[in-house]
Protein backbone atom coordinates (compact mmCIF):
# COMPACT_ATOMS: atom_id res chain seq x y z
CA UNK A 1 0.00 0.00 0.00
CA UNK A 2 2.58 2.70 1.18
CA UNK A 3 4.90 2.18 -1.87
CA UNK A 4 2.11 3.84 -4.19
CA UNK A 5 2.55 6.98 -2.34
CA UNK A 6 6.04 7.19 -2.63
CA UNK A 7 6.18 6.53 -6.64
CA UNK A 8 3.59 9.38 -6.95
CA UNK A 9 6.22 11.53 -5.10
CA UNK A 10 8.36 11.00 -7.83
CA UNK A 11 6.42 10.63 -10.77
CA UNK A 12 6.86 6.86 -11.04
CA UNK A 13 4.33 4.46 -12.23
CA UNK A 14 2.12 2.95 -9.44
CA UNK A 15 -1.06 0.66 -9.81
CA UNK A 16 -3.12 2.44 -7.35
CA UNK A 17 -4.12 5.97 -6.31
CA UNK A 18 -2.41 7.18 -2.92
CA UNK A 19 -4.86 8.51 -0.67
CA UNK A 20 -4.72 10.89 2.33
CA UNK A 21 -6.90 13.03 4.34
CA UNK A 22 -6.27 16.62 5.59
CA UNK A 23 -6.61 16.23 9.46
CA UNK A 24 -7.23 12.34 9.60
CA UNK A 25 -6.39 12.33 13.19
CA UNK A 26 -9.03 15.02 13.99
CA UNK A 27 -12.25 15.72 16.06
CA UNK A 28 -13.99 13.30 13.64
CA UNK A 29 -11.92 10.03 15.02
CA UNK A 30 -13.21 8.54 18.06
CA UNK A 31 -9.66 7.67 19.16
CA UNK A 32 -8.63 11.26 18.84
CA UNK A 33 -11.46 12.33 20.61
CA UNK A 34 -10.76 9.60 24.11
CA UNK A 35 -7.21 10.95 23.60
CA UNK A 36 -8.45 14.70 24.20
CA UNK A 37 -9.64 13.60 27.62
CA UNK A 38 -6.21 13.48 28.88
CA UNK A 39 -4.21 15.56 26.39
CA UNK A 40 -4.75 19.19 25.91
CA UNK A 41 -3.60 20.11 22.57
CA UNK A 42 -0.49 21.72 23.69
CA UNK A 43 0.45 18.13 25.43
CA UNK A 44 -0.20 16.24 22.55
CA UNK A 45 2.27 18.70 20.37
CA UNK A 46 4.88 18.44 23.12
CA UNK A 47 5.00 14.51 23.01
CA UNK A 48 6.47 13.05 20.37
CA UNK A 49 5.21 9.51 21.58
CA UNK A 50 1.23 10.77 21.67
CA UNK A 51 1.73 12.69 18.88
CA UNK A 52 3.80 9.34 16.99
CA UNK A 53 0.73 6.61 18.17
CA UNK A 54 -2.20 9.09 16.91
CA UNK A 55 -0.53 9.70 13.83
CA UNK A 56 0.02 6.39 13.21
CA UNK A 57 -3.50 5.20 14.32
CA UNK A 58 -5.40 7.47 12.24
CA UNK A 59 -3.57 6.04 9.43
CA UNK A 60 -3.65 2.58 9.96
CA UNK A 61 -7.36 2.92 11.30
CA UNK A 62 -8.63 4.58 8.05
CA UNK A 63 -6.63 2.61 5.62
CA UNK A 64 -4.36 5.74 4.37
CA UNK A 65 -1.49 5.54 1.92
CA UNK A 66 0.50 8.29 4.41
CA UNK A 67 0.57 9.50 7.84
CA UNK A 68 0.85 13.10 8.51
CA UNK A 69 2.25 13.96 11.77
CA UNK A 70 0.09 15.62 14.81
CA UNK A 71 1.23 18.97 15.55
CA UNK A 72 0.18 23.17 14.49
CA UNK A 73 1.30 25.66 12.27
CA UNK A 74 1.86 28.21 14.66
CA UNK A 75 3.92 26.08 17.28
CA UNK A 76 6.93 26.61 15.72
CA UNK A 77 6.94 30.31 16.63
CA UNK A 78 7.29 29.63 20.30
CA UNK A 79 11.15 29.23 19.07
CA UNK A 80 10.91 32.80 18.78
CA UNK A 81 9.84 33.37 22.03
CA UNK A 82 5.73 33.20 21.20
CA UNK A 83 3.25 32.49 23.43
CA UNK A 84 0.38 30.55 22.01
CA UNK A 85 -3.15 29.41 23.32
CA UNK A 86 -5.19 27.02 22.01
CA UNK A 87 -8.99 28.10 21.79
CA UNK A 88 -11.62 25.89 21.12
CA UNK A 89 -13.67 27.51 18.44
CA UNK A 90 -10.80 29.54 17.29
CA UNK A 91 -7.32 27.67 17.07
CA UNK A 92 -4.07 28.77 17.76
CA UNK A 93 -3.88 32.21 19.18
CA UNK A 94 -0.77 34.32 20.22
CA UNK A 95 -1.01 36.09 23.49
CA UNK A 96 2.43 37.42 23.94
CA UNK A 97 6.03 37.27 23.13
CA UNK A 98 8.96 37.67 25.56
CA UNK A 99 13.00 38.72 24.30
CA UNK A 100 14.02 35.02 25.50
CA UNK A 101 15.56 32.42 22.99
CA UNK A 102 16.58 29.39 23.14
CA UNK A 103 17.78 26.62 20.96
CA UNK A 104 15.73 25.56 18.21
CA UNK A 105 13.13 22.95 19.42
CA UNK A 106 11.16 21.06 16.91
CA UNK A 107 8.73 18.69 18.95
CA UNK A 108 7.10 17.82 15.38
CA UNK A 109 10.70 16.06 14.22
CA UNK A 110 10.79 14.51 17.53
CA UNK A 111 7.29 12.98 16.53
CA UNK A 112 8.77 11.98 13.41
CA UNK A 113 11.81 10.31 14.86
CA UNK A 114 9.51 8.80 17.00
CA UNK A 115 7.35 7.66 13.79
CA UNK A 116 10.22 6.46 12.05
CA UNK A 117 11.61 4.28 14.80
CA UNK A 118 8.18 2.38 15.69
CA UNK A 119 6.12 2.62 12.10
CA UNK A 120 8.15 1.14 9.05
CA UNK A 121 5.25 0.73 7.26
CA UNK A 122 3.27 3.78 6.19
CA UNK A 123 5.23 7.14 5.23
CA UNK A 124 5.23 10.10 7.57
CA UNK A 125 4.50 13.57 6.13
CA UNK A 126 6.09 16.82 8.19
CA UNK A 127 4.46 20.09 7.81
CA UNK A 128 4.71 23.86 8.64
CA UNK A 129 2.52 26.94 7.79
CA UNK A 130 2.74 29.21 5.15
CA UNK A 131 4.49 32.80 6.37
CA UNK A 132 1.50 34.40 4.82
CA UNK A 133 -1.37 31.94 6.85
CA UNK A 134 1.10 31.99 10.56
CA UNK A 135 1.24 36.27 9.76
CA UNK A 136 -2.79 36.08 9.43
CA UNK A 137 -3.18 33.95 12.74
CA UNK A 138 -1.14 36.55 14.61
CA UNK A 139 -2.79 39.38 13.56
CA UNK A 140 -6.75 38.21 12.20
CA UNK A 141 -7.52 35.23 14.56
CA UNK A 142 -10.32 34.35 14.66
CA UNK A 143 -11.13 36.83 11.68
CA UNK A 144 -10.81 34.34 8.50
CA UNK A 145 -10.86 37.34 5.80
CA UNK A 146 -7.85 38.23 7.28
CA UNK A 147 -8.36 42.43 7.19
CA UNK A 148 -5.43 43.11 9.37
CA UNK A 149 -2.82 41.26 7.44
CA UNK A 150 -4.22 42.42 4.09
CA UNK A 151 -4.36 45.93 4.94
CA UNK A 152 -0.39 46.04 6.57
CA UNK A 153 0.65 43.92 3.42
CA UNK A 154 -1.10 46.37 0.86
CA UNK A 155 -0.10 49.14 2.48
CA UNK A 156 3.51 48.74 2.44
CA UNK A 157 4.18 48.20 6.34
CA UNK A 158 7.77 47.63 6.38
CA UNK A 159 6.72 45.18 9.43
CA UNK A 160 4.86 43.37 7.61
CA UNK A 161 7.88 42.19 5.46
CA UNK A 162 9.87 41.57 8.37
CA UNK A 163 7.21 39.34 10.01
CA UNK A 164 7.11 37.26 7.33
CA UNK A 165 10.88 37.39 6.75
CA UNK A 166 11.09 35.91 10.08
CA UNK A 167 8.77 33.40 9.65
CA UNK A 168 9.81 32.24 6.56
CA UNK A 169 13.32 31.70 8.24
CA UNK A 170 11.82 29.80 11.11
CA UNK A 171 9.69 27.41 8.81
CA UNK A 172 12.82 26.71 7.24
CA UNK A 173 14.50 25.70 10.40
CA UNK A 174 11.07 23.48 11.08
CA UNK A 175 11.16 21.48 7.70
CA UNK A 176 15.47 20.94 8.11
CA UNK A 177 15.03 19.49 10.81
CA UNK A 178 11.94 17.32 10.33
CA UNK A 179 13.12 15.96 7.14
CA UNK A 180 16.39 14.99 9.48
CA UNK A 181 14.13 13.00 11.47
CA UNK A 182 12.79 11.32 8.23
CA UNK A 183 9.66 12.42 7.20
CA UNK A 184 9.46 11.12 3.52
CA UNK A 185 7.48 14.65 2.31
CA UNK A 186 6.61 18.29 3.61
CA UNK A 187 3.58 19.88 3.39
CA UNK A 188 3.32 23.55 3.33
CA UNK A 189 -0.37 24.74 4.48
CA UNK A 190 -0.88 28.36 3.64
CA UNK A 191 -4.77 28.32 3.39
CA UNK A 192 -5.34 31.82 3.26
CA UNK A 193 -3.27 32.73 0.13
CA UNK A 194 -6.26 33.12 -2.27
CA UNK A 195 -7.36 36.38 0.08
CA UNK A 196 -4.81 37.94 -1.80
CA UNK A 197 -4.51 40.32 -5.01
CA UNK A 198 -2.42 37.91 -7.50
CA UNK A 199 0.13 40.61 -7.39
CA UNK A 200 1.22 40.37 -4.26
CA UNK A 201 0.75 36.80 -3.68
CA UNK A 202 3.21 36.69 -6.30
CA UNK A 203 5.78 38.72 -4.46
CA UNK A 204 5.12 36.58 -1.26
CA UNK A 205 5.66 33.79 -3.59
CA UNK A 206 8.95 34.21 -4.66
CA UNK A 207 10.31 36.37 -1.86
CA UNK A 208 9.00 33.85 1.41
CA UNK A 209 7.72 30.66 0.10
CA UNK A 210 10.15 29.83 -2.47
CA UNK A 211 12.76 29.79 -0.04
CA UNK A 212 11.10 27.19 1.83
CA UNK A 213 10.98 24.68 -0.88
CA UNK A 214 14.19 25.50 -2.05
CA UNK A 215 15.54 24.51 1.43
CA UNK A 216 13.18 21.12 1.27
CA UNK A 217 14.85 20.42 -1.90
CA UNK A 218 18.57 21.20 -0.84
CA UNK A 219 17.60 17.87 1.67
CA UNK A 220 16.84 15.85 -1.32
CA UNK A 221 13.04 15.69 -0.06
CA UNK A 222 9.60 16.40 -1.55
CA UNK A 223 7.42 18.99 -1.07
CA UNK A 224 3.90 19.39 -1.01
CA UNK A 225 2.35 23.64 -0.78
CA UNK A 226 -1.90 23.90 -0.20
CA UNK A 227 -4.00 26.29 -0.48
CA UNK A 228 -7.46 27.90 -1.19
CA UNK A 229 -9.49 29.72 -3.34
CA UNK A 230 -6.23 30.08 -5.71
CA UNK A 231 -7.55 27.98 -8.80
CA UNK A 232 -7.02 31.62 -10.92
CA UNK A 233 -3.36 31.89 -9.31
CA UNK A 234 -1.78 28.53 -10.35
CA UNK A 235 0.71 30.45 -12.50
CA UNK A 236 1.61 31.89 -9.37
CA UNK A 237 1.87 29.36 -7.22
CA UNK A 238 3.93 27.87 -9.72
CA UNK A 239 6.35 30.13 -8.22
CA UNK A 240 7.15 28.62 -5.01
CA UNK A 241 8.53 25.53 -6.41
CA UNK A 242 6.78 23.24 -4.57
CA UNK A 243 6.94 19.64 -6.16
CA UNK A 244 3.10 19.05 -6.06
CA UNK A 245 -0.07 21.86 -5.61
CA UNK A 246 -2.70 20.83 -3.34
CA UNK A 247 -6.05 22.90 -4.13
CA UNK A 248 -8.86 23.18 -3.30
CA UNK A 249 -12.28 21.36 -4.05
CA UNK A 250 -12.97 25.46 -6.30
CA UNK A 251 -10.97 23.73 -8.71
CA UNK A 252 -11.10 21.37 -11.64
CA UNK A 253 -8.00 19.67 -11.59
CA UNK A 254 -8.30 18.26 -14.57
CA UNK A 255 -7.34 21.29 -16.53
CA UNK A 256 -4.20 21.44 -14.71
CA UNK A 257 -2.46 18.05 -15.54
CA UNK A 258 -0.23 19.22 -17.57
CA UNK A 259 0.64 21.98 -15.11
CA UNK A 260 4.05 21.02 -14.07
CA UNK A 261 3.94 19.61 -10.89
CA UNK A 262 2.27 16.67 -9.25
CA UNK A 263 -1.75 17.13 -7.64
CA UNK A 264 -3.09 16.27 -4.73
CA UNK A 265 -6.97 16.78 -4.02
CA UNK A 266 -9.10 17.78 -4.00
CA UNK A 267 -12.78 16.76 -3.14
CA UNK A 268 -15.66 18.97 -1.15
CA UNK A 269 -14.94 17.90 2.55
CA UNK A 270 -18.85 18.95 3.05
CA UNK A 271 -19.80 16.36 0.75
CA UNK A 272 -18.23 13.60 2.76
CA UNK A 273 -19.93 15.17 5.79
CA UNK A 274 -23.58 15.20 4.16
CA UNK A 275 -23.63 12.69 1.37
CA UNK A 276 -20.91 9.68 1.66
CA UNK A 277 -22.44 7.87 -1.14
CA UNK A 278 -21.81 11.12 -3.83
CA UNK A 279 -18.97 12.05 -2.31
CA UNK A 280 -17.84 8.53 -3.05
CA UNK A 281 -19.13 8.58 -6.71
CA UNK A 282 -17.39 12.07 -7.16
CA UNK A 283 -13.85 11.01 -5.92
CA UNK A 284 -14.42 8.26 -8.32
CA UNK A 285 -14.88 10.69 -10.73
CA UNK A 286 -11.74 12.91 -9.83
CA UNK A 287 -9.35 9.94 -9.66
CA UNK A 288 -10.64 8.29 -13.10
CA UNK A 289 -9.56 12.76 -14.27
CA UNK A 290 -5.93 12.25 -13.26
CA UNK A 291 -5.58 8.43 -13.92
CA UNK A 292 -2.97 9.34 -16.62
CA UNK A 293 -0.93 11.23 -14.26
CA UNK A 294 1.48 9.38 -12.01
CA UNK A 295 2.22 12.15 -9.91
CA UNK A 296 -1.31 12.33 -8.45
CA UNK A 297 -1.99 11.99 -4.60
CA UNK A 298 -6.19 11.82 -3.73
CA UNK A 299 -6.89 13.89 -1.01
CA UNK A 300 -9.96 16.26 0.17
CA UNK A 301 -10.25 19.90 -0.62
CA UNK A 302 -9.44 21.00 2.37
CA UNK A 303 -9.96 18.74 6.16
CA UNK A 304 -12.01 16.59 7.19
CA UNK A 305 -14.49 17.84 9.02
CA UNK A 306 -15.90 17.42 12.52
CA UNK A 307 -18.96 14.90 12.49
CA UNK A 308 -17.51 13.20 9.63
CA UNK A 309 -17.95 9.17 9.58
CA UNK A 310 -15.31 7.17 10.11
CA UNK A 311 -16.56 4.67 8.04
CA UNK A 312 -17.85 6.56 5.12
CA UNK A 313 -13.83 8.09 5.29
CA UNK A 314 -12.49 4.47 5.46
CA UNK A 315 -14.62 3.27 2.25
CA UNK A 316 -13.92 6.30 0.29
CA UNK A 317 -9.93 5.35 0.53
CA UNK A 318 -11.00 2.11 -0.82
CA UNK A 319 -13.04 3.31 -3.44
CA UNK A 320 -9.94 5.42 -5.04
CA UNK A 321 -8.01 2.65 -4.53
CA UNK A 322 -10.65 0.61 -6.77
CA UNK A 323 -9.57 2.93 -10.24
CA UNK A 324 -8.01 0.67 -12.19
CA UNK A 325 -4.61 2.92 -13.12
Amino acid sequence: MSSNFLRALENEEHGETPVWYMRQAGRFLKEYRELRKVYSMNQICSNPEVASSISYTAARILGTDAAIIFSDIAIPMENAGYSIEYREGIGPVFTGRTDSRKDYVSNAAEAIRAYKRDHRDIPVLGFAGGPLTIFSYMNDNPARDIPMTRKSIYSGNPVSREMMGMISSIVQQEVSLQIEAGADAIQIFDSWMGYLDPVFAGKIMVEYVRPIFDKIHKLNARGIYFSTMTSGMTDILMLSGADFLSLDWRTDLSRFRDIGAGLQGNLDPSLLLHSPEVAIRRAVEIVKSMREKNNYIFNLGHGILPGTDTAAVIDLAKAVRSVKL
